[in-house]
């Protein structure tokens, strides 16, 4: 089992990749500028400002995670508006915006892949079955889970700032532990899973 769950083999396996980490990034950022707008009076909403450049949803130190382990995160924040209600609740919900909407894209790709049964498909769902489940299941920031569960702080940038970048570092340390002494973490908290999603998608 490689980086993710089929073999990147060929060009089409590559660009299929490239292409759905490019697509994951940009929907797990823009999906919490979606749902937070969702609470505007509907009268006064505004225009959301989507980004649909990758680079700018890419963390460059996510960059040996998504080489070494299939997943990463987006580095766009939102920040609530004067309208978003104050509930803690709705406030965790905004970073898990992210993931959530990867399955939407994940059901899009599978549409596509059902008249198009072609390997570019096949590794752009794999890859972001991946960077939902990763972020969906490890409770450590800047993955949304682990964002989610600092939500208490959301409005104390600085103790936020300091939670991400010490979980940054823990993430890539582990990572590169679990890679070099093949500890087979995160094959079994990720891409165990992972697999089994994909398998269900493709119904194979």
């Amino acid at each position: 089992m490689g980086v993710i769950p089929i073999e990147l083999q060929g060009l089409e396996n590559w660009l299929g990749f490239i292409t759905g980490l490019a697509l994951g990034l940009v929907v797990l950022g823009d999906a919490q500028e979606y749902f937070v707008h969702l609470f505007e009076t509907l009268s006064q909403r505004t225009k959301i400002n989507y980004d649909p450049n990758p680079l700018h949803h890419l963390d460059p130190w996510s960059v040996p995670i998504i080489i070494l382990a299939g997943w990463g995160w987006s580095r766009r924040r939102v920040e609530e508006p004067a309208y978003f209600p104050p509930s803690i609740l709705l406030r965790c919900f905004i970073p898990l915006s992210g993931p959530i909407a990867s399955f939407a894209l994940i059901g899009i790709l599978a549409t596509f892949y059902m008249f198009l049964p072609l390997a570019f498909f096949k590794t752009a769902i794999a890859i972001n079955i991946q960077i939902a489940m990763a972020n969906l299941l490890i409770p450590i920031p800047p993955l949304a889970f682990g964002r989610a569960l600092c939500c208490f702080w959301e409005r104390q940038p600085r103790i936020r700032s300091i939670a991400e970048s010490v979980g940054t570092v823990v993430l890539l340390g582990l990572v590169v532990l679990d890679h070099t002494l093949q500890w087979s973490l995160f094959a079994e908290w990720v891409m165990k899973p992972s697999a089994v999603i994909l398998e269900w998608v493709l119904h194979q």
